[in-house]
């Protein structure tokens, strides 16, 4: 760590102080927390590192400690201090909903996701966390990004999932100030993802899509989903075996307290 902040940091720590984060770009971001660990001389070179080899700083702060520690320059003491960020933003962030809601089929999931992005101006991604009986135990939040658009980082939900022993899993996100009609860009991308968790044993159950006009399930048979039809009848055979599954073990529950 430098013996002294570097001047331009000292400027952006003052400028953080008095209005937050506003008009701040990514590199001047990246440039205040690095700023407590690199001098003047070597932090613009590998702030350019950073950003030549993971394009975002979104995907800088989402990268593997490994990744990290292959950049010239970043030493484990700042990998490992750029790698904490997300982890402590799951630790405190703000869930909106609460847990143990019975998911047992897309209305179930479009009502409990409309209720976790209430007041959200910003598009995000969150993930419920079911159990066998289809009851959220856990809920998420993925990332975020701006009006626009954010990442669907792949890596980063496989990760989350696999910390928390998920194998069971409904994915949503939001379209602020538009519609709740998926797009071909969130279509392709469901499909990558239903793949992906697939493959790592983790059951990718339903996307919901949240808009300003409601919720919508792009598990719907009224959207053109690129699953081809084997895949999408398991998926359907699997999702009511699910459901029924757990009607019955409601039903014994009921039964044994009378």
């Amino acid at each position: 760590m430098p013996a002294k902040l570097p001047s331009n940091a000292k400027r952006l720590r003052k400028r953080f102080i008095e209005k937050g984060m506003t008009d701040f770009q990514p590199k001047e971001a990246l440039e205040l927390i690095l700023g407590y660990f690199v001098s003047d001389k070597d932090l613009y070179i590998m702030i350019e590192e950073l950003f030549t080899r993971f394009n975002t700083l979104n995907n800088i702060l989402n990268a593997s400690f490994e990744d990290l520690r292959s950049v010239p320059g970043i030493t484990q003491e700042i990998a490992l201090y750029i790698t904490m960020i997300p982890y402590i933003q799951e630790i405190t962030q703000d869930v909106n909903i609460p847990k143990d809601e019975v998911l047992g089929d897309s209305d179930d999931a479009c009502e409990f996701f409309i209720n976790a992005f209430k007041g959200i101006t910003v598009e995000h991604i969150k993930i419920a966390c079911l159990d066998r009986r289809l009851v959220a135990y856990e809920c998420l939040d993925v990332s975020k990004g701006t009006t626009f658009g954010v990442n669907l980082n792949m890596k980063k939900i496989c990760s989350m999932l696999k910390r928390l022993s998920c194998h069971c899993c409904v994915i949503a996100h939001n379209h602020p100030g538009g519609t709740c009609e998926p797009s071909s860009m969130d279509i392709e991308a469901t499909r990558v993802l239903f793949k992906v968790l697939c493959e790592n044993d983790i059951d990718l159950i339903d996307h919901i899509v949240v808009g300003t006009d409601g919720a919508m399930s792009i598990f719907t048979p009224n959207i053109t989903i690129p699953f081809n039809e084997l895949e999408y009848k398991i998926r359907e055979r699997e999702y009511r075996g699910r459901r029924e599954k757990r009607m019955l073990e409601e039903r014994e529950r009921k039964a044994r307290r009378k």
